[in-house]
């Protein structure tokens, strides 16, 4: 069953629309990874300095800084560990997504191999039909020559 070249087209360019929406979908995806590394260090940065102002805290015997220091920290130390799990989950979400388009680049590929080949096969036909056409002409005309000559020669 030949395939028509048109609907390879029609085919191609929706795989093309299908292919950018998983590269969209992947670069939100590690978007979302990134900011969420980002939170994980800015709270790591929050501990860094917690732990700073609460030696300078105690070294100026300041337990009311002490005391708010330790509990900005401990408050940093838990927003951290929920943002890894965050980090981590959407980590998975933006492997999975790379896969994804990683899968629809390939398919796109395979129609576009396609798409050339079966054009590149009309065009071989086409070349195909025109020379059985000139071989037809050429074979016509022998022959009517052929016979032209036998008229000729029969006077």
């Amino acid at each position: 069953m030949p395939l028509n070249l048109q609907a390879l087209k029609r085919l191609t360019g929706l795989y093309e629309v299908i292919e950018e929406q998983a590269a969209i979908a992947l670069r939100k995806k590690m978007l979302e990874a990134n900011n969420a590394r980002q939170a994980v260090e800015r709270q790591t940065d929050v501990i860094r300095t917690a732990g700073s102002e609460l030696r300078q805290a105690l070294m100026l015997s300041d337990q009311e800084k002490a005391a708010l220091v330790t509990a900005e920290s401990e408050y940093a130390v838990l927003a951290r560990e929920a943002m890894e799990e965050i980090v981590a989950e959407r980590e998975i979400q933006s492997s999975l997504a790379r896969t994804k388009f990683l899968e629809q680049r390939i398919k796109l590929e395979q129609i576009k191999r396609l798409h050339e080949d079966v054009r590149a096969e009309l065009a071989v036909e086409q070349g195909r039909r025109q020379q059985a056409m000139a071989d037809d002409r050429f074979l016509a005309l022998k022959a009517i020559r052929r016979q032209a000559n036998r008229l000729e020669i029969e006077k």
